[in-house]
């Protein structure tokens, strides 16, 4: 488990749930504090949140009132609702909006290190099959680059069930030499030797940064931009030529169309 944040008026109460989290025997890498709703809704507005536990009554926005908030985000973490005996009706109410859980005060520690418990496994399946999810789609993004006849079925099963997850709207494709040490990066798509090419799928916003940093000295060739999963076999031939010309004429970098060095 990577972050906790916990959204808890009462400074005693927060400090109480942190240590708690941390002798759950639960390994978690970031525990976040703050006081209210409005503090909360910006921090999940600027990063990913694992798990949140967070009280119902507390000033300028109310624990249900930053579930609903939530609800409007693209990453939305598991949530733990905390409350005392008067609030159980708003529990129940949260409950029906995606709350996971929630723990009545004073919170027992049991009780909560058997959440914490749950959360970590359900946590770690989720990643497992996520990845598993990732491997199936490089795979199946590997078939339609060398694949001249696929079929308009296999394009439309793609595309429903990976142009969304893989985000491929404004894409470059870039191809080099394979490295001996495949990267993990997660701001692009990596595929690793293809035809003895390594291909990048990379976002029109981390194009630059990309070639600055772990392309930078090597012969790449990248295509123009595209969109779409029926883009991609198209982007790749791009790429593929343009990496040829830029290692036949001694040039780091060249484009689809065009001579000579280019950062999109």
């Amino acid at each position: 488990m990577k972050t906790i944040l916990i959204v808890e008026d009462e400074k005693m109460i927060r400090q109480g749930i942190r240590t708690m989290i941390q002798r759950s025997g639960v390994p978690v890498e970031v525990i976040m504090e703050c006081g209210n709703g409005e503090m909360a809704l910006e921090i999940l507005q600027s990063q990913k949140v694992d798990v949140m536990f967070t009280d119902i009554r507390m000033p300028k926005m109310t624990g249900i009132e930053l579930v609903q908030r939530i609800q409007e985000l693209p990453e939305k973490p598991i949530i733990i609702a905390v409350s005392g005996y008067a609030d159980f009706s708003y529990a129940v109410e949260m409950l029906r909006m995606g709350v996971r859980e929630f723990l009545l005060k004073p919170i027992e520690r049991e009780k909560l290190w058997d959440v914490m418990k749950k959360l970590e496994q359900e946590l770690v399946e989720n990643h497992e099959n996520s990845q598993t999810s990732k491997r199936l789609g490089h795979q199946q993004f590997k078939y339609l680059m060398l694949n001249e006849k696929i079929t308009e079925e296999e394009l439309d099963t793609m595309q429903s069930e990976y142009e969304s997850e893989f985000a491929l709207q404004a894409y470059y494709v870039y191809a080099l030499n394979p490295k001996t040490v495949q990267t993990t990066e997660e701001n692009y798509i990596y595929l690793h030797n293809v035809e003895g090419c390594d291909v990048y799928l990379v976002s029109d916003k981390n194009a630059r940064l990309l070639l600055k940093n772990e392309l930078v000295q090597e012969y790449v060739g990248i295509s123009v931009i595209h969109s779409g999963i029926r883009e991609m076999r198209a982007a790749y031939r791009e790429a593929v030529d343009a990496r040829r010309r830029a290692f036949c004429t001694n040039q780091m970098i060249c484009r689809a169309g065009e001579q000579g060095k280019h950062i999109p």
